[in-house]
């Protein structure tokens, strides 16, 4: 079994493409050539041409050809470089709408570092999510830089081949055989195989549809009869926009798969303007500075010491009040004005009807009599004080709706010399501690349902 070469591929591509377009209109013989080359250094290894039509219309087909010894010219490798640009103008503009989303809202992007160690967090931010953009995008055929393709990207012909040794891969689910065959599929080329009894298998035809539009310039590939030089001077008057190649290049330099490298100019614009947005909201957030950060553990303790002080801790505030004296509680700022201009206050000394006990959905009034008896010397919970029997008794309401249970009572029968209403809790106690206990249970009922009512304790000592 002969080797399969480059040449040979050449040869037995051309053939078969010459039978291929054998049924095409023409004027004139098909000029067929191997191994031409551009001015700007690009290689067609296969070239064939003719007239279409007595006007000069020129149709033009390419082929690259590769055999075992040149099969990295079809494997794909990672293009690291766009990778990285494309990750960085990802990172760049994402952090540059952060930055403008916080500085609208008014959060600071200068942290308390200063402008040194904010400049360097925001640069640790912008690589970590290049590297987190690079690691998402590296499957994707735009990194998988495969040298016959990108070859074919560099200038326009009718049909571009790629056509390869039957040994190239080692099979039809090679990775490489797939990524070739996807992006051909992508930008409408052809793909043969020569296998081992040097037979042509079409894996692919070329489309009919230019999926590049008038992106890519019409190239002379340079030959050596005078039919093939006018075939590439009515071509390059199709399109005379010249696409640039790596200047380092010499011509005839093949061994460089990479040359073919694209251009960065877009992620340089996009990055760059995103790097100025950057900078003008860092100046901004700059120029308020100082910014006074709140001590986050001092806070925690003031926070610590005010659950105590609700709790009743040791080290609490005590907010119960012995009420031996005339003393009258604060008004409270959630009532009707505390003193009722014009209402009438009503007499000292118990009187019948001054205590108003809930039942069946309404108040009852009974006189102080029937509760001063049975209640000397025991200690009351109640809530804030009113002039206004008819708005305590709402209040009383609202908060037995709320599942505390409370009745009005006018404040005399139990503290003598105190003309007022107040709320107090239906059970009387006998000890301190168990009215303290009720009053804090009262104090947690109040707060979890945000209700502003003022909780004392009273030691009842009638005459």
């Amino acid at each position: 079994m002969i080797q399969l070469t480059e040449k040979i591929v050449v040869r037995i591509a051309l053939a078969y493409l010459k039978r291929h377009y054998k049924y095409m209109p023409r004027e004139g013989e098909t000029q067929a050539r191997s191994d031409v080359r551009t001015e700007e250094g690009i290689q067609a290894d296969g070239y064939i041409a003719f007239e279409v039509d007595k006007a000069g219309k020129v149709f033009t087909a390419t082929i690259e050809a590769t055999d075992y010894m040149k099969r990295e010219e079809l494997r794909y490798s990672l293009y690291w470089q766009l990778m990285f640009m494309d990750g960085l103008t990802v990172a760049m503009a994402l952090m540059a709408i952060l930055s403008g989303w916080a500085h609208i809202r008014g959060e600071p992007s200068v942290y308390p570092t200063g402008p040194v160690g904010s400049a360097l967090i925001l640069l640790g931010i912008i690589i970590l999510l290049t590297l987190l953009v690079v690691l998402l995008v590296r499957g994707r055929s735009r990194y998988h830089y495969i040298y016959a393709v990108e070859q074919f990207k560099q200038y326009h012909a009718d049909d571009q081949w790629v056509a390869f040794a039957w040994d190239v891969f080692y099979s039809t689910e090679s990775k490489y055989y797939r990524e070739l065959r996807k992006q051909c599929m992508q930008y409408g080329f052809g793909l043969l195989e020569v296998d081992r009894e040097q037979r042509v298998k079409i894996h692919l035809a070329p489309t009919r549809i230019d999926v590049f539009g008038r992106r890519r310039a019409i190239r002379q590939f340079r030959q050596v009869r005078d039919f093939t030089q006018r075939v590439g001077k009515s071509l390059t008057t199709r399109l005379p926009v010249p696409v640039k190649v790596n200047p380092r290049l010499r011509i005839g330099d093949w061994s460089n798969l990479f040359r073919f490298r694209r251009s960065y100019r877009h992620q340089a614009f996009i990055s760059g303007i995103s790097f100025a947005l950057i900078l003008i909201f860092f100046s901004l957030e700059l120029q308020e500075r100082p910014i006074a950060y709140e001590d986050t553990s001092q806070d925690q303790r003031r926070r610590e010491r005010l659950a105590q002080r609700l709790e009743g801790g040791a080290d609490a505030e005590s907010r119960v009040f012995l009420v031996d004296t005339a003393a009258v509680p604060p008004p409270m700022p959630n009532v009707r004005p505390y003193l009722q201009i014009d209402q009438v206050i009503p007499g000292n000394g118990p009187r019948e009807g001054d205590v108003f006990l809930y039942g069946e959905n309404t108040f009852q009034t009974v006189p102080c009599d029937r509760l001063t008896a049975a209640a000397n010397n025991r200690y009351l919970v109640y809530l804030n004080s009113y002039y206004d029997p008819a708005y305590a008794k709402s209040q009383a309401i609202y908060l037995r709706r709320r599942g505390i249970s409370v009745n009005v009572i006018w404040a005399d029968c139990f503290f003598p010399g105190r003309t007022f209403y107040i709320l107090y809790l239906e059970d009387l106690y006998d000890t301190f501690e168990e009215g303290q206990q009720a009053r804090q249970q009262l104090d947690r009922d109040l707060s979890r349902q945000t209700l502003d009512f003022e909780t004392n304790i009273g030691r009842i000592n009638n005459p």
